[in-house]
């Protein structure tokens, strides 16, 4: 069947004469350095970020290095990110400086996938190594302000997206077992991939079909061999947690994520079962500690499956937001909406307009595993961010290739008229906090205040913070009640973690800490009414305060550490607890 005559807007018969294309290799090579010097001046502002997930994700890499399959196989934290981790591990270097190597390399990587993105759906060079400048801006942000495999997923989603746009992928079988591949690789990275793709795979062939790409559906041989691209990757993966967890297991990740959403259960919150004390091989793993899920089917009643709607309701009105957020003025917003509208309203199938319809029903899939189960978080979307770019940047190419008469004539010519929208674009898609933001302190007054609004301040505070509690001689296992920094001032001093109190009364936090054999309770007062509540611990037997240090995660709070071992006499001197080696396996 003979393609339908594309759009004007999707011809490039004179694109190339009316506005000249640079040879990228230089382009992309200069991103790289701009990128890489950026990152290494951030680094230090930034080298001690952590947040829990990051804790975990090193922990399991310490199993991977020394080859304790047993603990390092989780069903809830994908590998792929603690792979990487695993040379860092070996050379016995920071392994907080190391996650910011690797993230940041993540975040290169996945500019440099943006251009082919871009290249792929049918952009001029510049277009694409704008886009991809815009892409390594904002992928620097994401890369410094938290530690997480979604930089990675981001990477490996957009190669997918690249060479799942080729029709190629649905009739010839060493395209589609490319193609497959890099959907396992991106499994590897998360674990919401596979859904994703095995989805994406699918719908995008039905696309294809309707709008006339493919005179036919995917050949049996097309489809089996993307399956095995995918299970080259996947399958291994899929048969270690299976033997683990003694089931069919291809990740236990949605289940605990469906389970925290369900009916009278608060939303997002996971059960706390309070004082105790966790191996730290049962820390990492969300599906053994002994936390009490809720399983359950939105078909098991009327109540689940209206329960169910209303979830999905909410979390498209979250998964909206999330989006604008990406780019905080909105223009992502806009070309997603600009692309939808030009999906209704035009006719024919050329390429402009199939583009539009490909790159709706990606970001409709994507979203659509989200809108069942916990979704707030906005690194979960991070992944889109590259096709928002090329539906963001696909509108001067339109204009290179038929500009209108009038905005000729207002700006004397085309291909000054494509440099202006490329050059105000390119500004705009650059949220001015990307970098400045970690030059906040030093900028001070407005802008401090301004960038606050936008990206939480960096926790470098909580390594000199946990200095300062190990000074004060406290002692493992360790508990908190309100801190939830916590974890990782256990981890730092290589105390064992007791977990979360349940009671919010001091008398019943000392008796719950001492059944539970806690030696020391750490406790966030947020303010001197706090405080003086608190201090009551101090003051029931078997509890001692230590003393107090300041909270800079807050204003006018303070951690007070306590001692609340009941068997065990405090030492005569207190010894501070020194922080341990990050590249150490405790």
């Amino acid at each position: 069947m003979p393609e339908q005559q594309a759009s004007p807007s999707a011809q490039c018969t004179d694109a190339e004469a009316a506005v000249f294309q640079p040879h990228p290799l230089p382009w992309l090579a200069l991103i790289c350095v701009v990128y890489t010097c950026a990152f290494i001046a951030i680094l230090p502002h930034c080298r001690y970020q952590i947040n829990l997930d990051g804790l975990y994700y090193i922990q399991l890499a310490q199993y991977w290095a020394v080859g304790d399959f047993a603990h390092a196989v989780n069903g809830y934290w994908s590998p792929l990110l603690s792979w990487c981790l695993v040379p860092f591990v070996w050379l016995q270097v920071d392994l907080l400086w190391a996650c910011k190597v690797v993230t940041g390399t993540a975040g290169l990587a996945l500019a440099l996938a943006t251009y082919w993105l871009a290249r792929r759906l049918g952009l001029l060079t510049t277009t694409a190594l704008v886009a991809s400048a815009a892409a390594a801006a904002m992928a620097l942000q994401y890369a410094t302000t938290h530690i997480s495999p979604d930089l990675l997923l981001a990477v490996f989603v957009t190669l997918y997206m690249a060479t799942a746009f080729d029709v190629r992928v649905l009739s010839r079988a060493r395209s589609a077992f490319a193609c497959g591949l890099v959907a396992g690789v991106a499994f590897l990275a998360k674990s919401y991939a596979l859904p994703f793709v095995l989805a994406h795979y699918a719908v995008s062939a039905v696309l294809h079909r309707l709008t006339g790409k493919l005179e036919r559906g995917p050949r049996a041989l097309v489809i089996a061999c993307w399956l095995a691209g995918l299970l080259v990757f996947a399958a291994p993966w899929i048969s270690a947690l299976s033997w683990k967890y003694g089931r069919f297991t291809v990740s236990t990740t949605a289940y605990i994520a469906h389970a925290i959403v369900a009916p009278d259960h608060t939303y997002g919150l996971h059960a706390d079962p309070g004082f105790r004390i966790i191996p730290t091989h049962i820390q990492v793993d969300p599906t053994i500690q002994g936390n009490k899920y809720f399983y359950w089917s939105p078909f098991d009643s009327i109540d689940a499956l209206v329960h169910q709607l209303k979830i999905i309701t909410v979390n498209l009105s979250v998964i909206r937001n999330y989006l604008a957020l990406l780019h905080q003025d909105g223009l992502f917003s806009a070309a997603i909406m600009v692309s939808l509208l030009g999906l209704l309203t035009l006719s024919g199938w050329g390429q402009w307009r199939f583009r539009q319809a490909w790159a709706i029903v990606t970001l409709a899939v994507y979203a659509s595993g989200y809108a069942l189960i916990f979704c707030t978080a906005p690194r979960y979307y991070w992944p889109l961010m590259p096709l928002a770019l090329v539906l963001l940047f696909q509108y001067p190419d339109a204009l290179a290739r038929s500009c209108p008469d009038w905005l000729t004539g207002m700006i004397k010519s085309q291909r000054r008229a494509y440099w202006v929208v490329m050059g105000v674009l390119l500004l705009s898609s650059i949220p001015l906090v990307t970098v400045a933001t970690v030059f906040r302190s030093s900028l001070g007054g407005t802008f401090e205040r301004l960038a606050n609004n936008f990206v939480p301040a960096q926790t470098d505070w909580l390594r000199p913070l946990t200095k300062s509690i190990g000074a004060l001689g406290v002692r493992g296992p360790l508990g908190a009640v309100n801190f939830r920094e916590a974890p990782y001032v256990a981890y730092s001093l290589g105390l064992e973690w007791g977990n979360r109190a349940r009671a919010t009364y001091p008398p019943d936090v000392v008796r719950e800490a001492q059944a539970a054999g806690l030696a020391s309770v750490l406790v966030l007062a947020q303010d001197d009414a706090t405080r003086y509540y608190w201090r009551q611990l101090g003051k029931i037997g078997g509890a001692r305060l230590l003393g107090e240090v300041s909270y800079p995660g807050m204003q006018n709070a303070t951690i007070m550490v306590y001692d609340v071992a009941a068997s065990r006499p405090a030492p005569a001197t207190s010894k501070p607890a020194a922080m341990r080696s990050e590249g150490t396996i405790p």
